[in-house]
């Protein structure tokens, strides 16, 4: 009975231990590793393989070869060498034909590749622990080093952020100092320091002054008050306090005129008569005031309001691509319209909203002279 034991199989210069083999299993892996390879040409095409023959001879073991296809296959002969793959027949042998040149080459190739444990029956090779626990620990370093370098450009750019916002603050305060100073030369004021709030308490305000018992929406305003570009005592700080709080009872009517059921833009508020505005002013906090009494109210509408249109019910237009709108039921014309496609959306207004100042009306028509004869109104002779 034979037994296993321990070879060692010479392969050129190195070795191979190889547990688990009888002796005659151990020569034979020998003498397959240790077997020539050769080199197969076709006569007709020039296609060209390397290749080991097995131990039998009746086949062989592709290496490498000429075809563009990766996996193209060679069938195996009567005598054991390589059929050309373009069915040129059986291929000869050419290890004379092999270059100088590429035959060095081939063997820098294998002196310089990477060694790597073969893969043999029977052989489990031990798992390398130093290796694999050298490897974490190179990895780990190279990871510290990366966070450490995060970190740092981290810092460099918190830095960066808080030299921006400090010169894009300076920028912003010198562009308005710079405006303020290009402006008060050119109306002959007398130049001050940059209009911060400790600056604006120490003059009095103009729209005060003009206003008694109004507070001034510009000074009681924080952020309004340090966006200012004129000084609280000018005419222009007046002005401007003035415009700022008309705008604002402005939009606080058009807001109450909605509650009530009618649509007035602040545009066309803007441009009543002060007497008008003040009316319809007065009209809208008297039915918000009053819920009770706004059927009372919108039947006798201030001067200022005129005649609006009545919205009726959304209407879509037959042509062709139609569009969707709101009508007057007073003077049948487009209150809003939502062309076909658009974005936008139709206003979601009930029907009798009064909209506008301005409805023309039904079209009367045209009026055509009578045809009939003129009564002849004098008096006969006697």
């Amino acid at each position: 009975m034979t037994t296993a034991a321990e070879h060692v199989i010479e392969i050129g210069d190195s070795s191979a231990t190889v547990s688990g083999l009888t002796a005659d299993e151990g020569a034979a892996l020998a003498e397959e590793i240790d077997r020539p390879s050769h080199l197969a040409r076709c006569r007709e095409c020039g296609a060209k393989v390397t290749y080991r023959p097995t131990s039998s001879g009746a086949g062989f073991t592709i290496i490498k070869h000429s075809q563009p296809d990766p996996e193209t296959t060679f069938g195996v002969s009567a005598s054991g060498l390589p059929m050309c793959p373009d069915g040129h027949g059986e291929m000869e042998i050419a290890d004379d034909q092999i270059p100088v040149a590429d035959a060095f080459e081939d063997v820098s190739e294998q002196l310089a590749g990477e060694a790597f444990q073969r893969s043999l029956p029977g052989i489990v090779p031990e798992f390398n622990w130093k290796g694999a626990y050298l490897e974490l620990e190179s990895m780990a370093v190279e990871v510290d080093a990366l966070h450490a370098q995060a970190k740092e450009d981290a810092e460099t750019a918190r830095e960066s952020k808080k030299h921006w916002e400090k010169r894009a603050e300076t920028f912003q305060k010198m562009g308005l100092e710079f405006r303020r100073r290009r402006r008060e030369k050119g109306d002959g004021r007398v130049e001050g320091a940059y209009l911060t709030p400790d600056v604006q308490s120490t003059d009095r305000c103009r729209f005060e002054e003009l206003s008694p018992g109004v507070p001034c929406p510009i000074c009681t305003d924080a952020d309004l008050r340090v966006a200012s570009t004129v000084l609280p005592g000018s005419e222009e700080h007046g002005v401007e306090a003035k415009d700022l709080l008309e705008r604002r009872e402005i939009d606080v009517c058009v807001v109450e005129l909605a509650a009530m059921g009618v649509i007035v833009p602040a545009e066309t508020l803007g441009a009543l008569p002060i007497d008008q505005l003040s009316e319809v002013q007065a009209w809208s906090k008297d039915g918000m005031q009053n819920p009770e009494r706004r059927e009372e109210l919108l039947e006798s509408l201030p001067k200022g309001l005129g005649r609006p249109c009545v919205v009726g019910d959304v209407v879509t237009s037959e042509a062709e691509p139609g569009d969707t709108f709101l009508s007057c039921e007073r003077c049948d014309g487009r209150v809003a319209s939502k062309p076909t496609g658009s974005s936008e959306d139709l206003p979601i207004w009930p029907a009798g909203t009064l909209y506008g100042t301005n409805c023309p009306g039904k079209d009367p028509g045209h009026r055509y002279p009578s045809n009939g004869k003129k009564k002849n109104t004098r008096k006969a002779k006697a």
